[in-house]
């Protein structure tokens, strides 16, 4: 909430650095040694931790709610304005977008596709080229993640109802 990401030390707590980034209400992701780093005022950064580097920052036109999913070659980020976008991993350009609605829970990545449901009811299953595979509505709110599982996408909405959807 103060617009600081914290570095912590593992063992006693203590503040090791802090790097400013502005506001944080979605979970960071990390993979390769990168932090991936969703910001309200609608940045993405890639952070190495290691060299306290930003990578590269892109800045979207909307706010970040949900947090962010990732592959090998993506960071996938959903926007307030109901865009899902993907972006290279290495450079932050652009790859794809999809207006999908407004997701307010995280994303998943599963076995070659993102799963997303919205405020609006939708549950989307996309593949890496930005394709919908799937999709279901009349869910109601949803605001947690979908859980991709080996066979199956458990989707939860606001009224505690679950939704199973076969993805083999």
């Amino acid at each position: 909430e103060d617009g600081w990401l914290y570095a912590l030390d593992p063992a006693t707590g203590a503040l090791r650095y802090k790097v400013r980034t502005g506001p944080i209400h979605a979970p960071v992701a990390a993979q390769g040694g990168v932090l991936f780093i969703p910001t309200w005022r609608g940045e993405v950064y890639a952070f190495d931790p290691l060299t306290r580097e930003t990578l590269w920052n892109v800045e979207l036109e909307e706010e970040l709610w949900a947090g962010l999913a990732l592959d090998e070659a993506r960071v996938y980020v959903a926007a307030w304005d109901g865009v899902l976008r993907a972006l290279d991993r290495a450079t932050g350009e652009e790859a794809w977008s999809l207006e999908v609605g407004k997701v307010t829970a995280g994303l998943s990545y599963a076995a070659g596709h993102l799963f997303l449901a919205t405020e609006e009811g939708r549950f989307l299953a996309v593949d890496q080229r930005g394709q919908v595979v799937f999709e279901a509505t009349g869910l109601g709110s949803v605001q947690v993640p979908p859980l991709p599982l080996p066979q199956e996408v458990l989707v939860v909405n606001v009224l505690g109802q679950l939704y199973r959807f076969g993805v083999g």
